[in-house]
Formats: structure tokens, C-alpha cells, sequence
């Protein structure tokens, strides 16, 4: 038997949509009859116009989106592929956003320069549902990125996700961000975050340098909107009375992330973890490098019997051991080989999409990993040369 494109049912178009990104399915597909169309109309209210060549990008701005935008929930713009992208974008919609994409809630723009974002944000006007931004990365530096997104769309914005650096805070305090993913140059900018963001409840920072001095939260008032906090910092040696101070100024917590460094033997203990943490404490996520001096120095007994049961894992060539709650749910995970033989079944690491290891692993030695990291998607492993001393290299594989 045979049959014709058309003839399918919707199951089998929306089956075969799922392999292609939205803006393939239009210019695959849209036009050909009615019924397609409004198959795609219904299933596609969510654009990525990143990877279109330059005449399609023109053809969606001139056809698809002015008939189209107001089906539109999320939208990402990105100037990596298409040089651009945003400033043509502009061109077509910059003084009719709101009447174009009434109904957007979502935006993503990478790639952008500063310039380019400014004039961007600026044409976010009258958005009503427009709530949520994602800044992955900038061409250029953009100080006051926090702020600029912040006062944007008539300080609509209350989800923000920004991987670039913020250097400087706003004077006065953002009340409408309710959601932030942010990275930070160093621990002492910790601080002066919160104080910009009294009414946020869920929040994740990435701390990226190395940091020495620790952060002071004498003239911090408690968050007392967060229920949930991520935090990862692995260029600073942690101590107990650190995360202490930390946790005394967010005190209704339900979840508790925590990625960090430590020789501070006090916080691998259970006893004293359990008198830090808050009584809310419904989640606690924890990953840490524990650099000992002695082996004996770490009750497993203990850990595993926490109520949030901890493994370890030892490599003792680099006297270092790999502490996390069980299963772990952090994307990124850094271990050694000698680690890596230890790990559990893979029922708990299913969360793990990226896979770092930078002590001369083998390709052979990382196998196993892959087996109990089902999900994956980036390994990155340093080879050494065993015959002539040299400079490692390093190779990065992408599973996908």
C-alpha cells in the first residue's frame, strides 16, 4: 500500500515535527494547504529564527510573522549564524512590537552586542505578557545589564537568566525580579546582589573567579521571599561559619543547591550540617570537593545515614574526595578517574549533561561514566602524551 504526505493524520505530521525546529516546519511545510497550516498555526508558538539563512529570515519578517506573531509565545533572536539578526529584526518590527507579538511571553537573545541589546530592550514597550528574558551571552561588555533589563518593558521582567558578567548593581532595588540566573565575578558581589533583589524567589548564581575574601552580610536584610537557592562556587575554600552566615539571611528556605570547595573538615560532618541548615529545608543539593589531609578524617557511616544520605568518592593520588547527596541533580560533573570507579548505578546521575575531567583520564576509563550518565551531552577529557613530556591538549566530544 502506498499513500500520499497530505493523507497523514495530524499524529503522524506532529510526529514527524518533533526532527525539525519550528522555523523549519514553516518553510518546509507552511502554504502548501489549509489543513497543514493550521496544524503548524497550533503546534508552533514556540520560534527560534537562529538558525534561518538570510532570505528565509527575510520571508518569515515579510509573511510568516506579521500573520502569525500573535500565536506566538516565546521568541529567540541570536547574531551567532545570522549576522544582524537583531538589527533586521528591528527593522521590520521595531515600532509595532506589542501590536505584532500581543501574546509573547518569552524572549531569548544571544549574541548580541551591547549597542545592539540596548536598542533591542528599547523597543520592548507595552508587552503585557512579556515577563521572562534570557541573555546568554554579549558580543561585548555591558556593566549595567541588570539594570537596563530590569527597567525594560515597563519593568515587566520578572524571570531573567543572564550568563555574562554584571559588574555593577542598580541604586535602587529591581522588586519585580522574581526569578534570576546570574553569574558573578566574585564572592564579595554576592551581597550587594541581594540587596537589589529583596523580593526574589528563586534564585541561581554562579560564582567564576577565584575568590579570597569571603562575602559580608552585615547590612543584608533577610530574603524573605526565597524558597529557592543554587549556588556554585568552586574557586573558594568554604568554611562551616561561611555558609552559617549565609544561611541566616535566607530564612524560609525549601531548596538548598550548594556547589563549593572545601578544606573545612566541619562541613562534611553531618552533625554540624544539620544544625546550619534551615528547619523550612524541604531539598538540600550537595556537591563538594573536600581537599583532606587524612582519610580518617571522613565518617561514611555518617554520611550515608544523613536524612539527605551523602556519597564519597576518593582519589587518593590527589588526596582529594568528591562528596555529593545522592541521586545528584547538577548538570555539570568533575571527577577523576579513581572517582569515577566508585560512582553508583545510574539511577542516580541521571540529571548530569555535562561530563568534565582534566587529570589525564582515559577514553577507555570514561566509558563507564557515560554508562551511569545516560543524558550526557558533552564530554570533555584532557589527554596526556605517556611518551614525551608536553603541554596537555585537550579534547572536548559532544554526544548528542
Amino acid at each position: 500500500m502506498s499513500t500520499h504526505f497530505l493523507r497523514f493524520p495530524g499524529e503522524i505530521l506532529l510526529e514527524i515535527y518533533k526532527y525539525l525546529s519550528n522555523a523549519q516546519i514553516f518553510v518546509s511545510f507552511y502554504g502548501l494547504n489549509e489543513r497543514l497550516d493550521q496544524c503548524i498555526r497550533a503546534h508552533c508558538q514556540h520560534l527560534s529564527l537562529a538558525d534561518l539563512a538570510v532570505q528565509q529570515f527575510h520571508w518569515f519578517c515579510r509573511v510568516i510573522l506579521p500573520q502569525f506573531g500573535t500565536q506566538i509565545r516565546s521568541l529567540l533572536l541570536s547574531d551567532c549564524r545570522s549576522v544582524l539578526e537583531g538589527k533586521c529584526f528591528l527593522d521590520y518590527f521595531a515600532n509595532n512590537m506589542s501590536t505584532v507579538f500581543p501574546n509573547l511571553e518569552r524572549i531569548k537573545l544571544d549574541c548580541f552586542t551591547a549597542d545592539e541589546l540596548n536598542q533591542f530592550l528599547q523597543s520592548l514597550n507595552n508587552l503585557v505578557y512579556l515577563h521572562e528574558i534570557e541573555i546568554p551571552g554579549l558580543l561585548t561588555d555591558q556593566p549595567n545589564l541588570l539594570e537596563i533589563v530590569s527597567q525594560s518593558n515597563q519593568n515587566r521582567f520578572s524571570l531573567m537568566k543572564f550568563k555574562a558578567n554584571t559588574f555593577t548593581f542598580p541604586a535602587e532595588p529591581c522588586f519585580n525580579i522574581r526569578q534570576l540566573t546570574i553569574c558573578l565575578p566574585t564572592l564579595n558581589k554576592l551581597s550587594d546582589l541581594f540587596k537589589v533583589v529583596p523580593h526574589v524567589q528563586d534564585l541561581d548564581i554562579t560564582i567564576e573567579e577565584i575568590s579570597m575574601l569571603g562575602a559580608d552580610y552585615d547590612d543584608v536584610l533577610p530574603l524573605q521571599y526565597l524558597t529557592k537557592f543554587f549556588l556554585r562556587c568552586y574557586h573558594h575554600f568554604w568554611t562551616i561559619e561561611e555558609v552559617e552566615a549565609l544561611l541566616k539571611i535566607l530564612p524560609i528556605l525549601k531548596s538548598f543547591s550548594l556547589q563549593i570547595s572545601t578544606q573545612d573538615n566541619d562541613l562534611i560532618n553531618t552533625e554540624h550540617l544539620s544544625k546550619i541548615l534551615p528547619t523550612t529545608l524541604v531539598e538540600f543539593n550537595f556537591s563538594t570537593r573536600y581537599f583532606y589531609d587524612s582519610i580518617d578524617e571522613i565518617d561514611r557511616d555518617s554520611l550515608l545515614k544523613f536524612h539527605f544520605p551523602i556519597v564519597c568518592l576518593v582519589d587518593e593520588n590527589l588526596q582529594q574526595a568528591f562528596l555529593h547527596t545522592i541521586p545528584y541533580r547538577f548538570p555539570l560533573l568533575k571527577i577523576s578517574s579513581p572517582m569515577a570507579k566508585q560512582m553508583s548505578t545510574y539511577q542516580n546521575y541521571q540529571h548530569v549533561e555535562m561530563f568534565y575531567e582534566n587529570h589525564g583520564m582515559t577514553l577507555a576509563e570514561s566509558l563507564p561514566i557515560v554508562s551511569r550518565c545516560r543524558r550526557v551531552k558533552e564530554i570533555s577529557i584532557q589527554l596526556y602524551d605517556k611518551v614525551v613530556p608536553s603541554e596537555p591538549s585537550r579534547y572536548a566530544f559532544e554526544i548528542r
